[in-house]
C-alpha cells in the first residue's frame, strides 16, 4: 500500500486567462473568493495493483464545525469525513485514519509505504498495527516526487478530474456552488 495526503482547493481555478497582450489588469470570475484560498486535505491510499482504497479520507477546514457535523457528512459512502482548524491532517487525525479507515481494509502482513512527513511517526507505536502485523516503510526525505506512486500519478489525476468536472458544472449550472460543504463532498464522493 501507499498513502499520501494532498490539498484540494475548495474552488479550483485556472492560472491561465485569455486576454489581449499587454493588458495591465486581468480579472477572473469565481463563484466565491474565500474558497480559492482554502483547501481540504485528501488522504488517499492505493494498493500495489493500482486500486484505490474503498474510502477516501477527507479533512475539511472547519474552524467551528456545526454540532451536527457528523450527521451532515455521513451520507457519502465513499468518504470518511473529518474536520480540523486548518483543514490538514495532524497526529490525532492520522491515528483516526489508520484505525477507522485503513486497517479495516488492509489484509494482515501488508506493507505500507509512507513519505517522511513527521505526522506519520505516531503510527509506529499503535497497537492495532502490531496485531495486524502491518509493516511501515518510510521513504527518505526529498524522494517522494520520484518514488511515491500517489505523487507520481494518482493525485494529479484526481485533481485534474475534479477541476474538469467543476468547470463543466460552473458552465452548465451557474447556481451550483461547488465550494459548499455538501456540494464539495458530493463531487469527491462521485470522483
Amino acid at each position: 500500500w501507499n498513502v499520501d495526503q494532498t490539498a484540494f482547493q475548495l474552488e479550483q481555478t485556472s492560472n491561465r486567462t485569455l486576454t489581449i497582450k499587454g493588458t495591465k489588469k486581468v480579472t477572473r470570475v469565481v463563484q466565491r473568493t474565500a474558497p480559492t484560498t482554502h483547501s481540504a486535505t485528501l488522504n488517499a491510499a492505493v494498493r500495489a495493483d493500482g486500486k484505490l482504497s474503498k474510502k477516501l479520507y477527507v479533512v475539511l477546514h472547519e474552524v467551528h464545525p456545526p454540532r451536527n457535523f457528523s450527521n451532515m457528512t455521513s451520507g457519502y459512502p465513499f468518504l470518511t469525513v473529518r474536520s480540523s482548524h486548518s483543514g490538514k491532517l495532524d497526529t490525532i487525525l492520522t491515528k483516526d485514519w489508520m484505525i477507522k479507515s485503513f486497517l479495516r481494509e488492509c489484509k494482515p502482513k501488508s506493507v505500507l509505504v509512507l513519505d517522511s512527513w513527521s505526522g506519520y511517526n505516531c503510527l509506529r507505536t499503535l497497537k492495532p498495527l502490531k496485531k495486524k502485523k502491518l509493516e511501515l516503510v518510510f521513504l527518505p526525505p526529498g524522494s517522494t516526487s520520484e518514488l511515491q506512486p500517489l505523487d507520481l500519478y494518482c493525485n494529479m489525476q484526481l485533481k485534474d478530474f475534479f477541476k474538469k468536472f467543476s468547470d463543466k458544472l460552473r458552465i452548465s449550472y451557474s447556481d451550483f456552488i461547488i465550494s459548499r460543504r455538501g456540494n464539495f463532498l458530493s463531487l469527491l464522493n462521485l470522483m
